[in-house]
């Protein structure tokens, strides 16, 4: 998201990240315990001891279309179209799952969508304005 955070000025994009980090940064948020082709990019690493895959994770490793929406213009705004491709494509495969701009979605071992369910039994939304917004965008 900080990516999306920044303002092009004439060939220039300032940012609040400075220039040296951002290839690092969309480096490593394409790694494969991050990034999932079929998903898109995580809120926590697969290999934190904090991770949680399962249907009650909020931010603890799921994945939320609008944080993708804005990583994507974000690396728009950097030029770095091959990655924007990868996570547009990875980030609609959910939404044509559920067949919804769902608020939020975990994968767990085998690799299944799951929607997210808390402890207490409420649910996502499964129409979410701010995800049918990224989903919109991905498709322009």
């Amino acid at each position: 998201m900080c990516l999306w955070a920044s303002d092009k000025l004439g060939n220039r994009v300032e940012c609040i990240i400075d220039d040296k980090f951002i290839e690092s940064i969309i480096h490593r948020a394409f790694q494969p315990d991050l990034f999932d082709p079929d998903a898109g990019i995580r809120t926590m690493s697969v290999l934190s001891p904090t991770f949680n895959p399962n249907r009650d994770c909020y931010h603890n490793g799921s994945f939320w279309p609008v944080l993708n929406g804005l990583a994507t213009e974000g690396l728009e705004n950097f030029g770095f179209e091959e990655k924007v491709t990868l996570l547009k494509q990875a980030s609609l495969k959910p939404i044509y799952h559920f067949n919804s701009p769902i608020e939020l979605y975990m994968k767990d071992a085998e690799g299944n969508f799951l929607e997210y369910l808390s402890a207490s039994g409420q649910m996502g939304c499964k129409v979410q304005a701010w995800s049918a917004a990224s989903a919109l965008d991905w498709l322009t």
